[in-house]
């Protein structure tokens, strides 16, 4: 049964408004009923859209501002109650719809739309996944990678949020290319790490072969070229793009288990501990957060790790419930 609370939660999932339990309801749906599944493998290549080049002269921004002219134009309280997030959803929903229609347009006769997959962990979860030419992903905690359930003749293209470590199927006629933000990072294959969990900073660490970073912008740059044991750092701010050389387990152990905390604010470690764990984790007083700390923790369990933190930074910590933890002490100097 198709109905409007279900392409609710497909809008606001792909526009990503969506709360954990409306994702999980979203996800019962479509695992459960075909119809669902095929609408909304539909609705996310539709969605995808948005970002390329127009078709049809169909531009989804002034699909937004018409809905919102005919919806503000209704008559009496209506208009007064209306909310601008009302807007947006009712916006999205006729979006997906026009953009669905394009798509078939767009599509040589005979043939069928090519399935958009996505593959999302949540904090305390991580994944391995092949992809149709083989690629095999492992997919961090608190990430997600979108990716097409067949790849064209002439490139692979993936999107990812988040982090994950790729082994690449080597093809020499079709690169594979990976979209994060506004860095795009193309290989033929090889092994590599990208972490965009810093919302300032795109890191890629190549472990073997040769990989190609370059501003997905189209902006005149040069294109960085890395060999193993080299990463590239693009600075989100600045646009900014280099190389150094680093010590591959310090940002490829997670895959294995390992957690490296190589001088970091107490801060960024309990974002790290955060994700890896599924726990929410808060500081008393938050000048702790700026104190700085180093350690290396091989599939140890929480608690033994925050009985060093806090050794280390002569601090305290304790569990408020399950998955709530609270951090006390006397700033760093």
């Amino acid at each position: 049964m198709e109905n409007k609370h279900f392409w609710i939660l497909v809008t606001r999932y792909l526009s990503n408004e969506s709360t954990l339990e409306e994702n999980e309801e979203l996800q019962d749906l479509v695992a459960s009923n075909p119809t669902y599944k095929n609408k909304f493998e539909q609705a996310a290549e539709a969605w995808s859209r948005t970002k390329q080049p127009r078709s049809h002269g169909i531009d989804p921004e002034k699909i937004k501002k018409r809905v919102f002219e005919k919806t503000t134009k209704s008559k009496g309280l209506e208009r007064r109650w209306l909310s601008w997030k009302s807007v947006k959803l009712a916006a999205g929903i006729v979006i997906l719809f026009v953009l669905s229609m394009v798509c078939w347009i767009n599509l040589p006769e005979g043939t069928s739309p090519i399935p958009v997959l996505t593959q999302v962990t949540e904090n305390g979860q991580k994944t391995t996944l092949t992809l149709g030419d083989g690629t095999v992903v492992r997919l961090n905690s608190g990430s997600r990678l979108t990716y097409p359930s067949q790849f064209s003749d002439s490139v692979r293209r993936v999107t990812l949020e988040g982090e994950a470590f790729f082994e690449v199927m080597k093809d020499s006629a079709r690169p594979f290319r990976i979209s994060t933000g506004d860095l795009t990072t193309t290989v033929l294959g090889t092994s590599f790490n990208i972490s965009t969990f810093d919302p300032d900073l795109t890191r890629v660490t190549v472990k073997s072969g040769k990989v190609m970073v370059a501003d997905a912008s189209g902006k005149d740059r040069e294109s960085l070229y890395l060999l193993p044991g080299e990463q590239a750092v693009y600075h989100t701010v600045t646009s900014q793009l280099f190389k150094r050389e680093v010590d591959l387990e310090t940002y490829m152990g997670w895959k294995d288990g390992i957690i490296t905390l190589d001088q970091v604010s107490l801060g960024e470690a309990v974002e790290t501990l955060e994700r890896w764990y599924g726990v929410a984790i808060s500081f008393e007083n938050p000048a702790i957060a700026h104190c700085r700390i180093s350690g290396k923790y091989n599939n140890d369990k929480l608690v033994n790790i925050l009985e060093n933190l806090v050794f280390v930074l002569d601090m305290d910590y304790q569990f408020i419930d399950r998955r709530q933890i609270m951090i006390t002490g006397q700033p760093c100097p």
